[in-house]
């Protein structure tokens, strides 16, 4: 069997925006595919009682997002049909995002598209998302109008080994409108198709009617508890793709770390199927217990050990969709260390973050993560983990990757893809890769980056606002295709700006109401942040350092240019040292499907002058850098010129690794050598306590709209 399709789940309704069929290549036959939906709700709250619903974001109201969800095996070749059923019915315009994993045409008015084998792809449909900004809708009002998506999940087939069978002795079944059991004999719990109660949600917590609400929690002396589905040790649980669970997991507390009973350890436990797990029903929060970390979220493991979480999409939760925290059980060994992999995420509420992953983890792997909030934390105390095959979808809040206030080992994030990165508010901004002030400590290190791309055609953020602390770190064949689209700012803001630069994002008022480049990228090296921040209290063992970008392009200009040569890119200020640039050949423009129009080039930098030294400062403090474990030495990258400098040992450049960066003296310096005639090296030291100010360019426009890669 090469496909599996799954037609209807009893007591779910089908999209009302989607229809769609699916075949293997060439087949005489299609088979329908239910299409499951969700829709953002609107802002219903009273603050007098502090209750809330979460639907903060008024410009996401009544959008939709509609999928589909099948097995497929590994080298099948599949098409998808796909209708429209709103508006004029009519498809004009079908582009894939990630484009590198399907393609699509059109034919009398629907979407055809042709895959291979698992893959996570959306079909924007008539431009919604790559013609039209969806961002920024608190400020520019007209923007807000419903959206509707539609999404494919092809999942990797299950093996007869793998999928559990209903009628064996040692799995029980669970029909929809039972009560799942605690405890049971048998090894695996199979979820029949169709909807479920997994937690038993209070009418209080569920209605849609304020004046009835109470808040959703996991206090058991409230009124809104809702209690978890506990997760047991020595156990599986198995979601089938037509089945639909509504409430929440957690981890019960029987495995060796931390004890039993406690609602944390759990030990070789397995969740898995392509199922889906619901939190719309947990309408209401609070403030106090968001505050107060007890909001239900979709999962949340605790000193988990030899666990695996696969397959799952979790939907619509009020807090943190899925939590998972990897215990030890005295040293990071293969006992250890567990497993989350195609998992999916929506979310439209406030604080919906996607994953937020401690401890000892393998490669995570092909996630989809669509959050109104923070997707990805990575390096957060995780120790030596490889995030993989990643896609990140921002609508209305919060950053792709955000850098945690701790790691435990090298970082790695490779082959993944951000397909919109849009915030309905600028400031508070963040960006792509993003270290927020409250991450200042001396142990945000060693990450390698690589293989990264971002299409949105309308990023409301940067690339990278790395505030804090934060050290040793690789970034190769970034690109990002467009810059920040908040070009312009509105009248009120921008008179506003020139009393209160955070308006214009410190730049310099000669710039006007214009962003040249949208929102600037940013470096800003303390541990304080605002008005809080002087000069007196910055401490210099806090510090950007020791970072190496190659290959890393934004609208088609290498970070190099940009961070040096073009005003308005980049702010820079704090203890900012030891930032290096290998920049490659020119890149080729990607090409631009039909409808979409792409991006003017970018405006040429100012001629070349040489830079002048920065005045004395006290040379920074000594510290470790911190590989772990200890690096051998890499080959040279490159042939080397005649008599280059000898390079400095590093890392391999294997999963994990980071390469070298060169560091330690304090100075201006930019060195150029010419290699192959293509290549170049740059690299600064010594940029300490003061600020990167520049005059302002001449005016460019720089419009929203980039470069989209052929579907």
């Amino acid at each position: 069997m090469s496909l599996l399709v799954f037609s209807d789940i009893t007591g779910l309704d089908t999209s009302t925006h989607f229809a769609c069929r699916i075949r293997e290549a060439g087949a005489a036959s299609w088979s329908t595919s239910f299409v499951w939906m969700s829709t953002a709700d609107t802002l219903v709250k009273d603050d007098s009682v502090d209750i809330q619903n979460g639907f903060d974001f008024y410009a996401l109201a009544n959008w939709t997002s509609s999928w589909v969800s099948f097995e497929v095996a590994e080298n099948a070749a599949i098409e998808l049909e796909v209708e429209k059923l709103h508006g004029d019915a009519t498809i004009s315009l079908a582009i894939p995002r990630p484009a590198h994993r399907a393609s699509a045409s059109l034919s009398s008015g629907k979407a055809y598209v042709t895959m291979t084998g698992p893959q996570q792809v959306n079909i924007d449909i008539d431009g919604t998302f790559e013609l039209d900004n969806t961002g920024l809708g608190n400020m520019f009002t007209e923007r807000i109008a419903p959206r509707h998506s539609f999404t494919i999940f092809a999942n990797p087939m299950l093996s007869a080994a793998e999928r559990p069978d209903p009628t064996s002795a040692d799995v029980l079944t669970v029909s929809p409108g039972e009560t799942p059991p605690a405890d049971f004999n048998e090894t695996t719990l199979y979820f029949l198709p169709g909807v479920h109660n997994l937690s038993a949600i209070p009418a209080c917590c569920s209605t849609r009617v304020l004046a009835d609400a109470c808040e959703c929690t996991s206090d058991s002396s409230s009124a809104g508890y809702v209690a978890p589905y506990k997760l047991k040790s020595y156990k599986q649980y198995y979601v089938p793709t037509d089945a639909w669970l509504e409430g929440w997991f957690k981890s019960y507390g029987d495995g060796p770390v931390w004890g039993a009973g406690d609602g944390y350890g759990v030990h070789s436990m397995k969740l898995f199927g392509y199922g889906t797990v619901s939190g719309i029903n947990m309408y209401w929060k609070s403030a106090a217990a968001i505050n107060t970390n007890k909001v239900p979220k979709g999962l949340w493991l605790r000193a988990a050990t030899n666990c695996t979480v696969m397959g799952l999409m979790f939907v619509d939760y009020n807090m943190h969709t899925v939590i998972l925290f990897g215990g030890s059980l005295g040293g990071d060994t293969e006992d250890d260390r567990n497993t989350i992999t195609h998992y999916k995420a929506l979310g439209w509420r406030t604080n919906s973050d996607g994953l937020h992953l401690f401890g000892h983890w393998n490669d995570v792997t092909d996630l989809w993560l669509r959050t109104a909030d923070d997707s990805l934390y990575i390096g957060d105390e995780g120790s030596s983990t490889t995030y993989r095959r990643i896609v990140t979808w921002n609508d209305a809040n919060g950053a792709p990757f955000l850098f945690g206030q701790a790691n435990g080992g090298p970082t790695t994030l490779e082959d993944s893809d951000v397909i919109y990165h849009r915030k309905q508010w600028p400031y508070w901004c963040g960006s792509v890769f993003n270290l927020r002030w409250e991450s200042h400590h001396n142990s945000i290190n060693n990450f390698t980056i690589r293989d990264i791309r971002i299409t949105d055609p309308y990023p409301t953020c940067p690339l990278l606002n790395i505030e804090g602390s934060m050290r040793n770190v690789y970034m190769k064949n970034v690109v990002m295709d467009a810059h920040s689209s908040l070009t312009t700012l509105p009248s009120w803001y921008c008179t506003q700006s020139y009393t209160t630069s955070k308006y214009r994002f410190d730049l310099s008022n000669d710039y006007g109401c214009n962003l040249p480049y949208g929102i600037p990228n940013s470096f800003l090296g303390y541990g304080c942040t605002g008005d809080q921040c002087d000069a007196s209290r910055l401490d210099v063992n806090i510090n950007i350092s020791n970072f190496l970008f190659e290959g890393v392009t934004i609208n088609g200009t290498d970070l190099a240019e940009l961070y040096y040569d073009t005003p308005g890119a980049f702010n820079v200020s704090g203890s900012v040292y030891d930032i290096n640039f290998i920049r490659p050949s020119p890149i080729s423009p990607p090409s631009t499907p039909p409808g979409v129009t792409a991006s003017p080039p970018p405006p040429s930098p100012p001629a070349a002058t040489p830079m002048p030294a920065p005045p004395p400062l006290p040379s920074p403090p000594a510290f470790v850098r911190l590989w772990w474990p200890p690096p051998p030495s890499p080959p040279s990258p490159i042939s080397p010129p005649p008599s280059p400098p000898a390079p400095p040992a590093g890392p391999s450049s294997g999963d994990g690794d980071i390469a070298a960066i060169v560091g330690g003296v304090v100075g201006g310096v930019v060195v150029i050598l010419a290699i192959a005639a293509a290549v170049y090296f740059m690299k600064v030291k010594g940029k300490g306590m003061e600020n990167k100010v520049k005059p302002a360019p001449a005016a460019v426009k720089q419009e929203a709209v980039g470069s989209v890669p052929a579907a």
